[in-house]
């Protein structure tokens, strides 16, 4: 593993990256409608939905990575989310959040599974969204301590 911090910028700018552009496409096709309806959260909306596909990215794919620090962060996202899903019956704080502030009955939050179409499908459930967390987080883990 490296611990240099080019490896670092290098991993944490393609996430950054993949968040910007899933934030245009979340804006494009869901939010967009909240920021018509309330244009004075304009900022504070794109601001949450960025953080919240950040974090998304992070969580799902971080085990990809090989700095160590960002494997560190992974592992640690992979603990605190399941266990606040789990602890607030399934449900996302920063979803909840945004669909209260922008008036919508509740629904996904549109991360990268929504956009490629898994989460048009009936398997693709809370279950198996614990599971892929697990098994990316042992993934995450061994690769943090090798």
């Amino acid at each position: 593993m490296q611990l240099n911090k080019e490896r670092f910028f290098y991993e944490f700018s393609l996430i950054t990256l993949g968040a910007l552009i899933l934030t245009a496409a979340d804006l494009n096709i869901t939010t967009g409608e909240c920021i018509r309806k309330y244009p004075n959260k304009k900022n504070k909306i794109i601001s949450i939905v960025f953080f919240h596909q950040f974090i998304a990215l992070f969580a799902s794919f971080g085990w990809l990575a090989q700095s160590k620090i960002i494997l560190s962060i992974f592992v640690l996202l992979n603990i605190i989310i399941p266990i606040h899903w789990f602890l607030n019956r399934n449900k996302c704080f920063i979803t909840q959040s945004m669909n209260k502030m922008c008036n919508i009955e509740d629904r996904w939050f549109p991360d990268l599974f929504y956009f490629v179409g898994f989460k048009k499908f009936d398997l693709w459930n809370e279950k198996l969204w614990y599971l892929y967390s697990f098994i990316v987080g042992i993934i995450g883990l061994i690769k943090l301590v090798m």
